[in-house]
């Protein structure tokens, strides 16, 4: 499971927006290969007026996770996400793009409204990646 939130300057069409949220979609799938059932995506569009030039060409991709992803996933997101933005908006729109992956441990994640730390389950699941 993975929360992926882009941001990106306002002023994009409709069509372009939408084929954005698929892609990333497709980045948090791909790159953390995992089911379309656990895909959260959200879009935030920020005003330019009061950004400088390189804000204004810039795209981010915040991700929230739980603990335990591979560097190399983390990577192929990194390599996603530029390709994906290049392919939509053209490589001369994006300037700059940068992500970042938050992860959280697993204790400090509830599924279904119990805290894993609750769950036995998740107990052991976590003691064993720490135990690795």
């Amino acid at each position: 499971m993975a929360m992926v939130t882009a941001f990106l300057p306002k002023g994009y069409t409709q069509e372009l927006k939408d084929r954005f949220i698929a892609a990333l979609g497709d980045v948090e799938c791909i790159g953390f290969d995992m089911p379309r059932i656990y895909e959260h995506v959200y879009l935030h569009e920020f005003d330019t007026s009061h950004c400088d030039e390189v804000m204004k060409k810039t795209k981010y991709l915040v991700i929230y996770t739980g603990a335990g992803k591979v560097t190399a996933s983390k990577s192929r997101i990194a390599e996603l996400f530029r390709e994906k933005c290049d392919e939509i908006f053209g490589a001369e729109d994006t300037l700059y793009d940068s992500v970042v992956i938050e992860e959280h441990t697993n204790w400090m994640i509830s599924c279904e409204g119990e805290m894993r730390c609750e769950d036995p389950e998740a107990v052991a699941a976590q003691l064993a990646y720490q135990n690795k």
